[in-house]
């Protein structure tokens, strides 16, 4: 397999949620300890991001350093093409010139079967990406019977609204998925106050996503409250760790970028 070793200081974002790209884009964009790397976003600035614009960043994806992936079950039939021609390029890469990190919605069925639902997710994850490390994000994950509600299997379908087992914990009605990403990110503080903002306001979404973690894990609850520490939580069996986007996700990054290159992923001593 063709090696492309000549990389640039540039991350690829790929998904078609605009509401996430732009998260992970700011996010990344306000860590001042990568000002020097490109971030490609795409949709080209547009309201909305197409199949067409995430099959045309495969062929430059051949440069990039990283690449995140967001695979939500949603979106999966729709980029299979796309994702199938980017990872073409780059899998005899991954984790060694170039690195994934995987954002994705998580097993439908985690509630009822825990640690055992992330079995046969973890390993389609691992054998389609490669990736460094993994994120599942609670506001992607919606039950089988709001997946059928709001039409998400549909070409154009959207998830604007956060899922019923979120709502209760945000005041106010119709709160929309931008509405959360943007609040916890800081996005309306003030520059000099923003970074201050954003670790108050992580402090919350931890209380937030704990007492979520406690309701729908019981016994093994404290495992999967690992999931918001840098550590990440351990899955037995499962090589593959579970982290809770967006905590630690711009330092897991940041670490990548830092890196070596590793010829057919060969760790050096």
């Amino acid at each position: 397999m063709e090696h492309y070793e000549n990389r640039k200081q540039k991350i690829d974002i790929i998904s078609l949620d605009k509401v996430l790209a732009t998260d992970v884009y700011e996010r990344l964009r306000e860590y001042r300890e990568m000002l020097s790397w490109e971030l490609v976003l795409p949709g080209k600035g547009n309201s909305e991001i197409t199949v067409d614009d995430i099959e045309e960043l495969a062929l430059d994806s051949k440069s990039s350093r990283i690449l995140i992936f967001d695979v939500r079950s949603q979106n999966l039939g729709q980029l299979q093409h796309a994702y199938n021609r980017i990872i073409g390029y780059n899998r005899a890469d991954f984790n060694s010139y170039c690195y994934s990190v995987v954002i994705g919605d998580g097993p439908v069925s985690q509630s009822q079967s825990g640690m055992g639902s992330f079995h046969s997710y973890f390993d389609d994850i691992r054998v389609n990406y490669s990736p460094a490390v993994f994120f599942g994000d609670p506001l992607l994950n919606y039950s089988f019977a709001e997946r059928r509600e709001m039409g998400l299997y549909r070409d154009e379908s959207r998830a604007d609204r956060i899922p019923q087992r979120l709502v209760k914990f945000f005041k106010g009605d119709d709160i929309t998925v931008e509405m959360v990403r943007r609040y916890f990110r800081a996005a309306n503080a003030e520059d000099d106050k923003k970074a201050e903002r954003k670790k108050e306001r992580l402090k919350v979404l931890e209380g937030v996503y704990s007492k979520l973690i406690e309701e729908d894990f019981g016994d093994e609850k404290e495992q999967f409250a690992k999931g918001l520490t840098k550590e990440g939580c351990s899955i037995p069996g499962e090589s593959l760790r579970l982290n809770v986007y967006p905590f630690f996700f711009e330092e897991w990054v940041l670490d990548l970028t830092r890196k070596p290159k590793k010829p057919n992923g060969e760790e050096s001593g």
